[in-house]
């Protein structure tokens, strides 16, 4: 009687951090690694391009429609007084309460359009790195840390993202 010889079992990766970040497997081809990027890479885009458009609609407006100041705060608002409401007062917001209410709403805009930026170069490192036969090789072996070991200088050598993505495109 003939008995089988188990089949080996791959290897136990240290690290599958960086493909779950991609959303992929680690037994991915070059190709799903490569449709995956330009997935998410459109995803970025995407995101950038709706806070730009957010940020240019309220450029426009001149103002938002959110309110803005604390009313309860008399030194945020002045009383104005129209002689055909009688006794009904408005209350004007101080325009210095008006600009930094917009600076920081403008603020929030920006770190978060740095925040998908930021991420958007994480993602074009990764995809480079897994591109790469033999660099992927050393970290499906040895992980962040024999990648760092091996190929010291890689921190310098990485291609923009915008390059990164044409050159995937």
């Amino acid at each position: 009687m003939l008995r089988r010889s188990p089949q080996p079992q791959p290897p136990a990766l240290p690290e599958t951090g960086w493909y779950d970040e991609l959303g992929l497997l680690p037994t991915a081809t070059q190709e799903e690694i490569q449709l995956r990027y330009l997935e998410r890479a459109e995803e970025v885009e995407d995101k950038l391009a709706y806070l730009l458009e957010e940020a240019m609609d309220r450029d426009e407006d001149g103002e938002d429609d959110e309110d803005v100041g604390d009313d309860d705060d008399p030194s945020s608002t002045k009383m104005f007084q129209d002689p055909d409401l009688g006794d009904e007062s408005i209350q004007l917001q101080d325009s210095a309460t008006l600009a930094n209410a917009m600076e920081e709403e403008e603020e929030e805009e920006r770190s978060e359009a740095d925040k998908v930026a930021l991420e958007f170069m994480r993602l074009s490192n990764l995809y480079q790195i897994l591109s790469v036969p033999q660099l992927r090789r050393i970290y499906d072996q040895g992980g962040v840390e024999a990648l760092a070991m091996r190929v010291p200088r890689l921190h310098k050598g990485l291609l923009e993202p915008e390059r990164v993505l044409k050159m995937a495109r």
